[in-house]
């Protein structure tokens, strides 16, 4: 759905989790790399540079909200989506104020995922005329 190929670092501790989207976003083209730790994940933006984090909140060593803006001092486009099971205000709140673009709750769809990822990375203007519209917000 989206225009172009993403570079996308997934950080989601539950294997079959990870296995399930990163199956679905290799399907539409996108390099997914895989992160089950903020650890890893840290580890990685040293490393690499990403187009799109998705990201759970509850992971072994923390929660997933702080790592967006690890990623944004490297490359300040990056944009992040939460995934997650818990559907509760004062995570969403958070991850607004740590600059999530959106928030989903699991389970998530195939089309859902990609509606969500297109509205997310296209330019300001677009998403601000309403050719986006459908996909969760903030």
């Amino acid at each position: 759905m989206t225009a172009r190929s993403l570079h996308i670092l997934l950080l989601e501790d539950h294997r079959d989790s990870a296995f399930a989207f990163s199956r679905v976003l290799g399907m539409d083209g996108h390099k997914v790399t895989v992160a089950a730790s903020l650890r890893q994940a840290e580890d990685l933006c040293a490393k690499m540079q990403f187009d799109l984090l998705l990201c759970d909140i509850e992971l072994p060593d923390g929660q997933g909200f702080r790592i967006l803006k690890r990623l944004q001092s490297h490359r300040p486009q990056t944009q992040g989506i939460i995934v997650s099971a818990h559907d509760d205000k004062s995570h969403r709140d958070t991850a607004k104020a740590e600059g999530f673009a959106a928030y989903l709750v699991k389970p998530v769809t195939s089309d859902l995922l990609n509606t969500t990822i297109w509205r997310v990375m296209q330019p300001a203007e677009d998403v601000n005329s309403g050719n986006a519209a459908g996909s969760p917000q903030l």
